[in-house]
């Protein structure tokens, strides 16, 4: 049983991304991005599966406008990564990439929890 965790600490501009193998947590790890780095987003018929989240930020303590609207976690099945987009005026622009450190096909299940007042869509593709 694997667990992978995402966490944007929004105001130092960093993802930490951990997992937990077999009930013990690994080490994390943290990634600087830049929310606008200049990527742009085209579908790939290797990348097979996207989630989506909106976040509707309204009485937000915290500023969640350097992710937008909407991000995008993809799982590039083929090539063993996640992908993270942001939304920016209608177009996906790239986050970052994570090499995962399992199979990306072991996945089993999909869990968001935090503040779901937040959010307003969750939104399953696949191809």
């Amino acid at each position: 049983f694997i667990t992978y965790h995402f966490k944007w600490l929004l105001d130092e501009q960093v993802i930490v991304e951990n997992y937990k193998d077999n009930g013990s947590w690994m080490d994390h790890m943290e990634q600087d991005y830049d929310s606008l780095d200049g990527v742009s987003y085209s579908r790939d018929s290797n990348k097979s599966s996207v989630v989506s989240y909106q976040n509707n930020n309204n009485n937000s303590i915290l500023d969640y406008s350097v992710l937008g609207q909407i991000f995008e976690l993809e799982f590039a099945f083929q090539d063993g990564v996640i992908d993270v987009y942001k939304i920016y005026e209608n177009a996906p622009n790239r986050i970052t990439t994570y090499e995962t450190y399992f199979d990306i096909s072991d996945i089993k299940g999909l869990q968001v929890w935090g503040d779901v007042k937040k959010i307003s869509e969750l939104t399953y593709k696949y191809a």
